[in-house]
């Protein structure tokens, strides 16, 4: 059986992102816009539903990245940030995997934990069912699919970029066109979200990992 925990992280994911994104902010306009440069966390937003993931900014030789250490623990932190993704319709970033989790489908309720995750969120509305959002993730084993939704709520949909051991303990490096997959997921052409996440959790596998994520960003190419 999943943990009460799982169910109520996904809806209650949904609610923040509801009431996080209805605050007013100035959309960015520059071609390239940096989200993580230096990881001032003041400009993050936590919250915890399963227990706490712990974040926090170590050094990296010269730069500084973020850490996250989960253990049997759902929490995010979310940046609210207008993109506009006729401009800057890519999102690229970079995480380090230390393990996965021995979770057999990850498709289902008991097996949604992963161990690095970043997230894309539009909002349509105010209300909570209003917010929708692109989950890339590193997943255990590879999947026929190239997304699938969430088995808690069909408004977010979870898009492995990586899976299995290989490049476990290795910085790994991707760049998604996100207007693209917005569009082929939610068939009509998406202009603008409204917020980023990053979130590491094994509430469901009772678990144990630890990731770290640096240089996301947005841009025109």
């Amino acid at each position: 059986m999943p943990k009460i925990g799982s169910f109520l992280s996904s809806f209650f994911i949904s609610i923040v992102f509801a009431t996080l994104l209805c605050q007013p902010l100035a959309a960015m306009e520059a071609q390239a816009i940096n989200i993580s440069d230096g990881w001032d966390l003041s400009q993050w937003e936590a919250k915890e539903f399963s227990d706490l993931t712990q974040y926090s900014v170590v050094e990296s030789g010269s730069t500084r990245i973020l850490k996250a250490s989960t253990d049997n623990s759902a929490s995010i932190l979310f940046k609210k940030i207008d993109i506009d993704l006729k401009k800057t319709p890519y999102l690229n970033w970079s995480w380090k995997v230390e393990n996965i989790y021995p979770i057999a489908d990850q498709q289902t309720k008991e097996g949604v934990d992963f161990p690095a995750r970043i997230y894309v969120i539009l909002q349509e509305g105010a209300l909570p069912w209003q917010a929708f959002s692109l989950n890339y993730v590193w997943s255990n084993t590879a999947h026929e699919e190239s997304s699938w939704p969430n088995p808690f709520t069909s408004n977010a949909v979870m898009i492995p970029v990586q899976s299995g051991e290989e490049g476990l303990g290795k910085w790994q490096h991707y760049k998604k066109n996100i207007r693209e997959d917005f569009s082929s997921i939610l068939k009509k052409d998406i202009y603008k979200i409204h917020g980023i996440a990053v979130m590491a959790d094994s509430d469901n596998s009772m678990g144990k990992a630890i990731s770290y994520f640096d240089n996301i960003s947005f841009s025109s190419e």
